[in-house]
């Protein structure tokens, strides 16, 4: 499975301007966490602002495959272990979502950008949005004050409409990134 990294910055050249995936860009990359996914979870600290109506979709018993998944991914690189993640969970710092219709169009009525999901530099929402598929592995996760973004599909999960737009890049080991260059069914 390849994993492709979006990034708010241009890691190749060391550009330090802003990049998003926001308008048209963002739509289809919900549409697809909300197609391939079951569950998708945030991070809230506070008083972060979201609709009241996503708590009657709020999953209370999380297994440990996702909590694990979250942890790995989108959690400084693994390094909250999943004690904390349970614990987190029970104060509700980590909170997770059912992905149906209605969450989509709750999820889509707070922000049009995903680097909007954080609650810093102007913006009061919950953090890091994150969506696992029905076993529990990870589709799409995000460090947003990182300005970090990234995309695991599955071969049979079709995200070129998505990676195509010249801003994403494929990471091989996690770490080496490579620009994506041609088409292909799925990158």
């Amino acid at each position: 499975m390849k994993t492709y990294i979006f990034f708010d910055r241009n890691p190749l050249e060391n550009e330090c301007g802003s990049r998003d995936i926001c308008g048209e860009d963002y739509i289809k990359l919900i549409d697809k966490c909300f197609e391939y996914c079951s569950m998708f979870a945030f991070r809230v600290y506070g008083e972060e602002k979201f609709p009241e109506e996503l708590e009657q979709y709020r999953v209370y018993d999380v297994s440990d495959e996702f909590l694990e998944a979250y942890n790995f991914y989108g959690h400084s690189h693994g390094t909250l272990y999943i004690d904390s993640a349970k614990q987190a969970l029970n104060q509700n710092i980590l909170r997770y979502y059912k992905v149906c219709p209605q969450t989509r169009d709750l999820f889509m009525l707070v922000t049009d950008s995903i680097f909007k999901w954080i609650c810093a530099f102007g913006y009061n929402y919950p953090e890091d949005p994150a969506f696992f598929r029905a076993d529990g592995s990870l589709f799409f996760d995000s460090t947003i004050h990182e300005g970090e973004c990234s995309l695991m599909p599955k071969e049979e999960e079709n995200v070129s409409d998505i990676i195509m737009n010249g801003k994403w890049y494929i990471s091989r080991d996690g770490y080496d990134i490579e620009e994506i260059k041609e088409k292909t069914g799925n990158g």
